[in-house]
């Protein structure tokens, strides 16, 4: 062990390993956060160079996302003809009659000039808070309906995407699927509600006496769960769901407003300001869960206690 400790290759093949997995973690720990918008996917697919999930993609939302939010608008992207000035407006232009079902009012195009450009009502844009959802409130009054493009840009960016919630989805259409399956077998015919007063058992055999339920229950008709008696459920494992997908190579499309574009065509690596700003923000975030773990490590039983010293506010919240 120690000749492998001494030994210099040793450690380089770590620094190659560590270089290969920390952009993963990264990348892992953004989309697993709490709220992880798309225009955060999108960059972290630029991140990566993920070819095969942007393909897929609805990508005139994500491009949008990342536009529309104020620390970066067109920054991250190269400049191709299908991202000019025109493009972006008729692409904003026909994401808002998408997902409101009406053309945008005639103030809209003005809006959109103003925000890219710096101009008008977004001339004193600020990118220091870091939710863009924030800086967009700041440009809106207190009671008022937002302007149309502030409307647009809330509704892209408050759609959560991150991973935890899918695989919290999954698991839960699991359970649905499992319960069912019980239902059928007659495994989940067991009584729900008891009815009148509950005295606790003194013994054992109180406890193991059976109960007469005919006399605490109404004589009412049990409603079945409708399923379909004929065929039984199927579980698909994950796995095989996943493996699917990814033969599955058909794009999802919502209008044709842009054409298919590639990473490798859609971001501009030679400017290293995007790519900078999402580097820190992940491994600020990354930094942070891992101080948490060791936060809490610091508490096992083999550790030695430490104490934190509280102001008084705090003390009399915390241990009241």
């Amino acid at each position: 062990m120690t000749e492998l400790i001494k030994n210099t290759l040793f450690w380089y093949a770590i620094t190659r390993i560590k270089m290969h997995l920390e952009p993963l973690a990264f990348a892992a720990n953004v989309t697993q956060a709490m709220i992880c918008t798309v225009d955060t996917v999108l960059l972290t697919f630029g991140f990566l160079s993920i070819e095969r999930r942007w393909a897929k993609c609805d990508q005139e939302i994500f491009i949008a996302a990342v536009m529309i939010n104020p620390f970066y608008k067109t920054t991250p992207f190269s400049r191709i003809s299908s991202l000019n000035n025109a493009n972006i407006h008729t692409l904003l232009e026909c994401l808002y009659t998408r997902f409101f079902q009406c053309d945008p009012p005639p103030t809209f195009d003005d809006q959109v000039t103003h925000y890219l450009h710096g101009m008008g009502e977004f001339k004193t844009l600020r990118k220091s808070a870091p939710n863009p959802l924030s800086v967009y409130d700041n440009y809106s009054f207190s009671g008022q309906p937002p302007t149309p493009f502030i409307l647009l840009a809330r509704h892209i960016l408050t759609v959560t995407a991150n991973s935890a919630s899918c695989t919290l989805q999954a698991l839960a259409e699991l359970n649905m699927h499992i319960c069912d399956q019980q239902i059928q077998k007659g495994t989940k015919e067991h009584l729900k509600q008891h009815f009148g007063e509950w005295h606790p058992q003194t013994n054992r055999n109180a406890a193991m006496a059976p109960v007469n339920v005919g006399a605490a229950l109404p004589s009412f008709p049990l409603t079945p769960v409708s399923h379909p008696p004929a065929h039984p459920v199927t579980i698909t494992p994950r796995t095989q769901v996943t493996a699917v997908d990814d033969i599955d190579t058909a794009p999802i499309r919502g209008s044709s407003t842009l054409p298919q574009i590639k990473i490798q065509e859609l971001f501009d690596f030679g400017n290293g300001h995007w790519s900078g700003i999402y580097s820190r923000v992940a491994k600020r975030s990354f930094d942070e869960e891992l101080d948490l773990y060791d936060l809490l490590d610091a508490d096992a039983d083999d550790e030695e206690d430490f104490k934190i010293e509280l102001d008084g506010a705090t003390e009399e919240v915390l241990c009241t």
